[in-house]
């Protein structure tokens, strides 16, 4: 049957077919596979049944304690661990966990009692978490919790679907350590997440705190659903804003509506009490854009605030395609951009092409007090947004610390592991660091610095970890963070700086420790440490000799508020020295320090110089960073050069930036004071180039050396004018020997300008020198020093040998211009010169209340350091820098006298209170720049008349190469009363010359409004003789140039004055209008009244054109003017005079008539003259040279003048009353007039001796000669007991012919003894006779003025003797009186009638011009008095 056949049956044998199986074997295998079927089922049977009673067995009791306990066992990378007290319930339906606690790698952060769940876990099997309820009556939030990164590559979102229906925790409890308080809040919410979708409902408060979270967000495209919403209130003290780390509350709301093709929302924000964020959020088909505004919150953290400045501008497009986000960002603010940009997978959360750029213009916006070139920063992203690798790198060409540091070339680049914040590998670069002096400069620059950055909020707050410094020379652990929430910061560093060398002294290792802090950015950074180096090496014999081979360097460091950089305890500590001191820099870069202590190098270890003690050394450091400089002072009271001995042993040095040494000695020995300078190097031996040594004022110049072993070899040659010697040194073994042998006579130094010339000079003595024991002994004398400009009476140069040999008592007594005077001392070191001292000028009192150290400058010319000058109640400070290359003048005044102008324009007596500055600079190669800004207060003018009414003037000007400009403003009782303003442009220099070349041609313009006193305008012309005062009104306006110039305006004054101090000429209530008209002013109108009933006026025009000598042509007209109103001269006339000037100079003509005249003849010091001191001329080649004097505003004017005195011509003085008449021709100049002419005797008497003479005869021929020397022709008589004595006088006024002659005629001797002693020869005494033989032998002299008395006071060796008359109603009789000057200065008089009445005067000469005198007499008229005078 076909039903049952076998299957082998129905199949086919094919031709080609393997022949069939037997049947035996076919059933074999048949039953085999029956076997294997069986037994696989049986086994799962075994593993199901297994599986139900492992299943079974977790849900009870040991089961859920054995799940609990591998619950524990988890390893996380991150240090999360959960540990659960039990379980209760059904592990797989409702499901209790107690005392659930939760780890982090610091501890347990949270607990919770309990908490239920209600689930589905065969769900997991279709790939869904599916819990019904999740609730807690308790979670409590211990801390915040701190994980480390894990850096495992996880998606951003579970690859499953996960549904919470229902989530509800009854107590959320912040305890303080993750709040700052404890706070109780509660949470519900629900959570569907799918691929497609996405639901999620989450509220969260606390009614007591405030605290609010609600969030309700629905994303499902495909159904076309977007909702998004979102409110945050964590107010101030709150919940959220303490687990936050915030010091202010905040809020945030999204909210918006429609759908996920089209949706429109907005996002705000608050911080504080005011606005943070105002954003625009749209949506379009996964298309997102969040643009808008960030606002600087008052109360955000300072960082924040200063990158946001003034607001921000934020713009981020995001578009949702395909499983992935393209996003963009861009913020914006006043101080910082940010671009960024990039692509991130949605469910795993990879990265794509994702980098950020940051660009901030200066870091100063940040943190202020540190300045940078633009900052710029560039991150990367690649991997998962969970941990990304990320990479940082940021660059700056320069930040400047500071005025002085600056670091160039910096880079940082920063690698977060993870993607965290907590740990980021650093490396940092500087290419260069200046400013902090090139010992460290060398050593940062191309320094490196890695280690590890930690990041951590609330701040942040960067903490610098294992962080290692490695330099050129230079290796330092670093550790450190700053905060920028409080803006605390610190770095420790712990290392050293190698082969630190002075070269040619020595070098070393420095090892440090310090601390760098600061409370705040804008506070000092403060320091803290110590620095140690190991033993020195010495690179030079010498050296070797006097620090030895152990000495270390030592100090603390510290720098605190005050900014201040200090080694405090600074040590340089040896067996052969002991230094002990300070350094300090200051704020600005100003160096200060001293180091002291004892030298035992010098003590007896040498056979060339011993010493008994050690000598003592200080070390000062001064200056201002980068080009301070330190100071090498050893001094050594006592030592022995051979047989002869050298006091006050100085050895100076001086380092500029610790880059080139130079040295000097001083000293004191029998030749005198020493001096010397030189550039040390040690190069096979020592080498002294650029010796300079300074004895007295003898030049040395040369080179020396000293090769090992031997004894310094080498010729200095003399250099000066009138100087001649030389130097010569050996050399070979053993002690180095100079012989010096050197004379001057008749020196002449510097150029003919500037001249110094010396009478004599000489030196000689013997100089011993050796690598560590130098010694000098000599002499040194100069005498009668002057200059082209200056001669000085008194010079002396006085060695202080009290320790420092080279301190010099400097006394000065001369002129120049004004007379001046001196007391100070002088403190010479090679090429410098310090002084100090008080003294006055023009009688006013000065002292350097700062030292005026000058130096000479490389190449020639001479510097000055910063020197103050008190002068008055005021000061002076000055520094300058004036070389064929460079010149350099910085000028401070604060309250200075004006007085101070009369050492540059004496007798301008200008005064008033000058404060201010200028300055002046101009380099080889460059224009020259100045500035000034100067105001004098109380700017007056002092003379015989009183004193001008003072104003207030105030002047700036600035020079910039080829432009000037300059403007001058008065005040006057605090309004302005005038405005000067000046412009000069363009200057002209021709051939690198610091001066313009076309001063008078240079274009000028300005204007001139002035309604105030004429006084200040006046006192600035300089013309001494001469005063105006009073209002003026001047309006001009400038052009043209300074030599000729270009005016329009006008000048009117109504009420002024006018005086001319040498003739008295006084004119009041003036009336002027004048008018300026190109260069040319011409006088409209101009008179006044002079003398009680007297004018003057004038009419003409002058020229401000120096390019044509300022011509002018003046008419001047006197009616009845007192002309000269002077003590000894006064006199009115009537008349017309013309004034003209030109290119030739100027004329003065015209014809006076003299209507009345006074002439006084020197009252009692005419007829008493001062003496005559008698002196010796030395030194005559020094003191005959001219004393070179200012030239004078006006030239003087020539002159050609006929006066007529027709009566009324009175001549007093010297016993003298008398009138006269005559006419006078007056030719020559101003300054040396010639009169020619003849007087003729009215009337008159003359008292001699207290008799009344008679005139009868007169007559005065004047020659016209210079200075005048008339003929005399006079005749006086008087009756004396029936004797008629006559004086007659012939000859010429320089040499007067006097006889005494009588009717009945006597002998001369007999009317001179009556005249003198009322008594005949016969009966005067011994005394009385020797004077009388003495008076004639004068009289015979014929050399002897018209003062007889005077003249016999002279004969008997008395510089002043009188004859007064008594006094009968107080007793007193003829009085008898001698004087005699003591010193220069000091003047003693005694008196007597010989009747008991005795007087004595002394009078003592203060200044020039001041004197005090005391007078005790018998009667008691004792008085002290001042008197002033002054010569015209």
């Amino acid at each position: 049957m076909a039903g049952s056949e076998t299957p082998e049956a129905i199949v086919e044998a094919s031709p080609d077919a393997p022949p069939p199986l037997p049947v035996r074997t076919r059933r074999r295998w048949l039953r085999r596979v029956r076997q294997l079927v069986l037994w696989t089922a049986a086994f799962l049977l075994f593993l199901g049944l297994a599986g139900t009673l492992a299943v079974a067995w977790l849900d009870t009791d040991p089961g859920r304690h054995w799940v609990a306990r591998q619950l524990e066992t988890l390893d996380t990378r991150s240090g999360f661990a959960v540990r659960v007290g039990g379980f209760r319930g059904s592990l797989f339906g409702h499901l209790t966990a107690v005392d659930v606690s939760l780890y982090d790698p610091k501890g347990r952060w949270a607990h919770i009692p309990s908490v239920s769940m209600r689930w589905w876990p065969w769900d997991l099997m279709q790939r869904r978490v599916n819990i019904g309820t999740l609730r807690a009556p308790t979670v409590i939030i211990e801390r915040r919790p701190e994980f480390r990164p894990t850096g495992e590559d996880r998606p951003l979102l579970p690859d499953i679907d996960i549904t919470i229906r229902r989530l509800r925790v009854g107590q959320l409890i912040l305890e303080e350590g993750a709040a700052g308080e404890r706070y109780v809040l509660t949470a519900n919410g629900r959570l569907h997440l799918t691929r497609r979708t996405a639901t999620a409902l989450l509220n969260l408060g606390g009614a007591a705190s405030g605290d609010r979270l609600a969030l309700a967000v629905t994303i499902a495209p495909e159904d076309d659903v977007l909702d998004l919403n979102a409110h945050v209130n964590a107010p101030t003290g709150g919940a959220l804003a303490g687990y936050l780390g915030t010091r202010h509350g905040f809020t945030f709301s999204l909210r918006g509506d429609g759908t996920w093709a089209r949706w429109r929302g907005a996002v705000d924000a608050s911080y504080g009490d005011a606005p943070l964020l105002a954003l625009a959020l749209a949506a379009d088909d996964g298309h997102f854009r969040l643009n808008g505004d960030v606002l600087p919150a008052p109360d955000l953290p300072l960082l924040l605030r200063r990158l946001l400045a003034t607001g921000g501008a934020v713009d981020l497009d995001a578009t949702a395609r395909k499983g992935t986000v393209d996003t963009r960002l861009s913020l914006r603010s006043d101080v910082i951009a940010v671009e960024g940009a990039g692509r991130v997978e949605i469910r795993s959360g990879r990265l794509h092409d994702a980098h950020a750029t940051a660009r901030l213009g200066d870091i100063a916006d940040l943190v202020p007090g540190i300045r940078s070139a633009p900052i710029t920063a560039r991150l990367t992203a690649e991997g998962l947004v969970q941990h990304p690798k990320l990479e940082i790198v940021g660059r700056s060409d320069a930040l400047h610390l500071g005025r002085r540091i600056s670091l160039s070339g910096l880079s940082l680049t920063l690698r977060p592991e993870g993607g965290s914040l907590a740990a980021m590998p650093v490396e940092a670069r500087v290419t260069r660091v200046t400013g902090v002096g090139d010992i460290l400069g060398q050593r940062l620059s191309g320094a490196t610095v890695t280690g590890r950055i930690t990041a951590a909020l609330p701040g942040p707050r960067l903490t610098l970890e294992q962080g290692v410094l490695r330099g050129p020379n230079a290796r330092s652990a670093l550790e450190g963070f700053v905060d920028f929430r409080s803006q605390e910061y610190r770095l420790a560093l712990d290392g050293a700086l190698e082969r630190i060398e002075f070269p040619t002294i020595t070098r070393g290792t420095l090892t440090l420790k310090l601390v760098v802090a600061g409370r705040d950015f804008a506070s000092r950074t403060t320091l803290a440490g110590v620095a140690e180096t190991r033993p020195l090496e010495p690179l030079s014999r010498p050296v070797r000799a006097l620090i030895g081979a152990d000495t270390r360097l030592s100090s603390r460091i510290a720098r605190g508020q005050d900014g201040v950089f200090r080694l405090e305890d600074l040590r340089l500590a040896g067996k052969t020295l002991q230094l002990q001191g300070f350094f300090n820099i200051a704020p600005g870069g100003g160096v200060s320090g001293r180091m002291s202590g004892p030298l035992y190098a010098l003590a007896g270890a040498s056979q060339v110089l011993t010493a008994r003690d050690p000598a003592q050394l200080v070390l000062t450091a001064s200056g201002t960073l980068p080009d301070y400089r330190i100071d090498l002072d050893a001094r050594l009271a006592e030592a022995a050069l051979g047989p002869g001995q050298l006091t006050g042993l100085r050895l100076a040095g001086r380092s500029e930036r610790l880059e080139r040494f130079h040295f000097a000695l001083s000293g004191a020995s029998a030749l005198g004071p020493l001096s010397g300078a030189t550039d040390m190097t040690v190069r096979g031996g020592v080498t002294l180039d650029n010796v300079n040594f300074q004895l007295g004022n003898i030049g040395l110049s040369g080179v020396l050396h000293q090769a090992p072993g031997q004894a310094w070899s080498g010729r200095l040659a003399l250099a000066g004018g009138g100087l001649s010697g030389r130097v010569t040194l050996p050399g070979g073994p053993g002690v180095t020997l100079a012989d010096i042998d050197i004379t001057g006579r008749s020196v002449r130094l510097g150029e003919p300008a500037t001249r110094l010339f010396v009478d004599r000079l000489a030196a000689r003595g013997q100089l011993r020198l050796a690598p560590d024991d130098p010694g000098f002994t000599g002499s040194f004398r100069a005498s009668q020093v002057a200059t082209a400009t200056l001669r000085l009476e008194q010079l002396a140069l006085t060695s202080l040998r009290q320790g420092d040999g080279s301190r010099l008592r400097l006394t000065l007594k001369g002129e120049r211009g004004a007379p001046f005077d001196f007391d100070g001392t002088a403190d010479l070191t090679p090429g410098t010169v310090r002084v100090t001292g008080a003294g006055q000028i023009a009688g006013a009192p000065v002292r350097l209340s700062r030292p005026a150290d000058f130096a000479i400058a490389p190449g020639g010319g001479w510097l000055l350091s910063p020197t103050e000058l008190a002068f008055g109640q005021g000061t002076l400070g000055v520094e300058a820098v004036w070389t064929p290359h460079r010149r350099r003048v910085n000028a401070t005044a604060r309250q200075i006298s004006a007085l101070a102008l009369e050492l540059v324009r004496p007798g301008t007596g200008i005064d008033g209170r000058l404060s201010g500055s200028a300055a002046y600079a101009w380099e080889e190669g460059r224009l020259p720049t100045a500035t000034a800004d100067l105001t004098i207060q109380d700017l007056h003018r002092a003379s015989l008349i009183g004193r001008s009414a003072p104003v207030g003037m105030r002047v700036r000007a600035q020079l910039d190469g080829p432009r000037a400009e300059a403007t001058l403003t008065a005040t006057e009782n605090g309004q302005t009363s005038g405005t000067v303003r000046l412009a000069l442009a363009p200057l002209e220099y021709q051939g690198g010359s610091p001066v313009p070349v076309n001063w008078r041609n240079v274009p000028l313009s300005g204007n001139i409004s002035w309604n105030g006193r004429a006084d200040a305008l006046w006192a600035l012309t300089g013309i001494e003789t001469h005063e105006v005062s009073g209002p003026a009104i001047i309006r001009a306006r400038l052009g043209g140039t300074l030599g000729d110039p270009d005016i329009a305006g006008n000048i009117r004054s109504t009420g002024a004055s006018y005086e001319n101090l040498a003739t008295g000429l006084r004119v009041t209530n003036v009336d002027l209008e004048a008018v300026f008209r190109g260069p040319r002013l011409d006088i409209v109108r101009l008179g006044g009244t002079a003398g009680r009933n007297g004018r003057v006026s004038a009419t003409g025009w002058l020229e401000l054109s120096s390019a044509r000598g300022f011509p002018a042509d003046v008419q001047l007209t006197f009616d009845r003017a007192a002309i000269m109103r002077r003590d000894d001269i006064q006199a009115s006339a009537t008349g017309k005079a013309r004034l003209t000037h030109g290119p030739e100079g100027g004329l003065i003509e015209g014809r006076l008539r003299v209507t009345q005249a006074r002439i006084r003849m020197g009252g009692e010091a005419a007829a008493n003259p001062v003496p005559r001191i008698a002196y010796e001329e030395v030194g005559a080649l020094a003191f005959s040279q001219p004393l070179a004097t200012r030239a004078p505003v006006l030239q003087p004017f020539r002159m050609a003048l006929d006066i007529t005195a027709p009566e009324e011509v009175m001549l007093e003085g010297m016993g003298l009353h008398s009138e006269w008449r005559g006419q006078l021709n007056i030719t020559g100049t101003t300054a040396t007039p010639l009169l020619a002419g003849r007087l003729d005797l009215v009337r008159g008497t003359y008292e001699f001796s207290g008799r009344d003479f008679d005139l009868d005869r007169g007559q005065i021929i004047l020659r016209g000669e210079t200075p005048p020397d008339p003929i005399l022709d006079i005749v006086a008589t008087h009756a004396l007991d029936n004797v008629t004595v006559m004086i007659e006088i012939r000859g010429t006024a320089r040499k007067p012919e006097v006889s005494f002659t009588s009717t009945p005629r006597l002998p001369q001797e007999e009317v001179l003894s009556r005249l003198l002693f009322g008594a005949s020869v016969p009966n005067l005494s011994a005394t009385e006779a020797v004077q009388l033989g003495a008076a004639l032998a004068a009289l015979r002299e014929g050399n002897a003025d018209l003062n007889i008395i005077g003249r016999v006071g002279k004969a008997v060796g008395i510089d002043r003797l009188r004859v007064m008359p008594g006094d009968q109603d107080k007793g007193i009789g003829t009085v008898f009186s001698g004087g005699k000057y003591i010193t220069n200065k000091i003047y003693l008089e005694v008196a007597t009638d010989g009747r008991g009445y005795t007087a004595t005067l002394v009078e003592i000469d203060l200044t020039r011009t001041l004197s005090l005198l005391s007078q005790v007499a018998t009667l008691g008229s004792t008085n002290v008095s001042l008197k002033w005078s002054r010569d015209y």
